[in-house]
């Protein structure tokens, strides 16, 4: 099979100048014709070997709305680089054998963890605070609704109010976080407004959890996400 570049692009889900990268590193197997690269071994693999850079809060979110197929937030993207950007990435994230690693990288910086103690009386109370959206093992769509703890996402400028009314204290060895909270900036917080979270974010914060189950969750909604952008 001979591919140019640009299919070999398309298909992997990367940019044409990240195809020459990899073609000049041996990466994928190729050779040049009348100066131009033809791909002949493509390799998957490749990609996914490749060191995965973090992304910006910003692109972080953008990334998370975008996937997103019933949230219309194009408008958030405001270049035509940008464009370009997260169209490689939501095709790297349809090529991948296994999505998580790439959540674990791209997305650490939408939030920042924040793990608290609540009283077990005050749980309940917490799920429904106007303040919190629920994520991570807490709301219906991960189909986990784990009882003994409250994940969410919350406003920087909430998150003292929060702790104050409820008095969340540090977790010690003997009494672990039973709340876990992803405190978000000015962009995650414009993204959460009136809505509830994203599936990729919640999907994201299942990856980061250790636990199978909520690995398994956490694949079943990007196939969900992958299935609703296809449709």
């Amino acid at each position: 099979m001979q591919l140019s570049v640009s299919e070999s692009a398309k298909r992997l889900g990367v940019s044409e100048r990240r195809v020459r990268a990899m073609l000049g590193a041996g990466g994928i197997g190729g050779e040049k014709i009348g100066g131009r690269w033809i791909v002949t071994d493509l390799d998957r693999g490749a990609v996914e070997r490749a060191p995965i850079r973090p992304l910006s809060p910003r692109a972080c979110w953008i990334l998370i709305d975008s996937a997103d197929a019933s949230r219309a937030r194009a408008a958030r993207v405001t270049s035509a680089v940008e464009k370009h950007r997260l169209g490689e990435r939501l095709g790297r994230l349809q090529a991948a054998p296994d999505p998580l690693p790439l959540l674990r990288a791209w997305l650490v910086n939408r939030a920042v963890l924040r793990g608290l103690r609540a009283s077990l009386e005050d749980l309940k109370d917490l799920r429904a605070d106007s303040r919190l959206a629920l994520s991570g093992v807490s709301p219906p769509e991960a189909g986990l609704l784990a009882g003994n703890e409250v994940e969410a996402y919350i406003s920087a400028a909430d998150l003292r109010d929060l702790v104050d009314d409820y008095l969340l204290v540090e977790p010690r060895p003997h009494s672990p976080a039973n709340v876990v909270l992803h405190v978000v900036s000015a962009e995650g917080a414009e993204s959460l407004a009136g809505h509830s979270v994203p599936l990729l974010a919640i999907a994201a914060d299942l990856a980061e959890r250790p636990g199978v189950r909520e690995h398994d969750a956490a694949r079943d909604l990007v196939r969900r996400i992958l299935d609703d952008q296809s449709a």
